[in-house]
């Protein structure tokens, strides 16, 4: 991967979020056929109660997820993806890594997140582990990580 600068960023306003649900759009509902109405949610707003987050390569967006807080010690990360150009690169390392360091300033103890199934080895390597049999969301198998 070479890139020049990327960042990753909690979105400030409703243009960000819009560039948030795009990428989201093309990775889920375009991707995977889930949809609409399962993947966007009421909390997919600006402001919300929970946070979002864009990595750019430069200013383009090319990733995002969102986070949860599920209580005092605990957040959830959701509806992680990257554009399909962009996969394989790292991007997605970077985010969670940047989610692992900045929840831990914030004083979390724990992050975990429901994996696809096919994303379980990616997941792996950014540290998390399987911690629970195959669900299913979406009509497609997870596990809690």
């Amino acid at each position: 991967m070479i890139a020049t600068m990327i960042t990753v960023k909690k979105i400030e306003n409703k243009e960000e979020l819009a560039e948030c649900l795009y990428i989201r759009r093309m990775a889920f509902i375009v991707e995977k056929n889930i949809p609409e109405s399962i993947e966007v949610d009421s909390l997919d707003t600006f402001p919300s109660s929970i946070s979002h987050f864009l990595l750019l390569d430069e200013d383009k967006p090319i990733s995002t997820f969102r986070a949860s807080e599920v209580d005092s010690s605990t957040i959830k990360l959701q509806r992680i993806c990257t554009l399909k150009e962009y996969r394989g690169k790292g991007f997605g390392k970077i985010a969670m890594e940047f989610a692992a360091s900045y929840f831990s300033e914030q004083g979390y103890k724990r992050l975990y997140l429901h994996s696809q199934e096919d994303s379980v080895g990616f997941y792996e390597k950014c540290g998390f582990r399987v911690i629970s049999d195959m669900f299913l969301e979406a009509d497609i198998p997870h596990y809690e990580m």
